[in-house]
């Protein structure tokens, strides 16, 4: 069967840990000290989901002011955003907002979940965490507190979000036509095993 590509987009404001949470899901590691992110960089990670070979397409985009306008361009073909904050920060969350009240101008299709990074960092906590299950519970989002650093709950992020896309009426119509195809392909050769046969 073919490959199934998710485009996932990693969206908030500058600094918030996007690329640190990319390079934790990709490759498992975390360094600090990465430089800010120009424009956008590009990732891909092969994910097994329910026998089904899943490509992960992953845009690691660039939080600074600048840069909002090339970013807002990549909602386009979206299936699934990650919007991300940092708990330490209250102004990202005030920025993630204006970022998921963009993405409303786009596809309605489009899944999204909401990652309050840092949580590794309790004792400098800015955002409340009740504050954002209201605001999640108003806008029908998932939301996980996350660690790129001490990797807490991205697996369980990237998993939930992978589930939505996947459950998607566009995801579940390219596996039925896959599966057409895949029997299509299989009657063909078997009638054609068939005619060697009778020759």
């Amino acid at each position: 069967m073919s490959e199934i590509y998710f485009k996932i987009l990693l969206v908030g404001d500058a600094s918030v840990g996007k690329t640190c949470i990319v390079n934790r899901f990709i490759y498992n590691k975390f360094e600090l000290g990465y430089i800010s992110t120009i424009g956008v960089n590009f990732f891909t990670k092969p994910y097994d989901y329910k026998g089904y070979k899943i490509k992960i397409q992953l845009w690691d985009t660039a939080g600074q002011e600048r840069f909002h306008s090339i970013t807002s361009n990549y909602f386009h073909g979206a299936n699934g955003i990650l919007f991300i904050y940092d708990i330490t920060n209250k102004n990202s969350f005030e920025g993630v907002k204006d970022w998921i009240k963009e993405s409303e101008n786009y596809d309605n299709n489009i899944q999204k979940i909401l990652l309050g990074n840092k949580c590794d960092l309790t004792n400098l906590r800015g955002v409340k965490k009740e504050e954002v299950e209201i605001f999640c519970n108003e806008k029908k989002m998932d939301f996980f507190e996350t660690s790129a650093k001490d990797n807490i709950n991205l697996d369980e992020a990237f998993k939930r979000i992978i589930e939505l896309v996947f459950n998607t009426k566009e995801t579940q119509s390219l596996l039925r036509e896959q599966e057409f195809i895949k029997k299509l392909n299989k009657n063909k050769s078997r009638k054609n095993n068939d005619d060697v046969r009778c020759c």
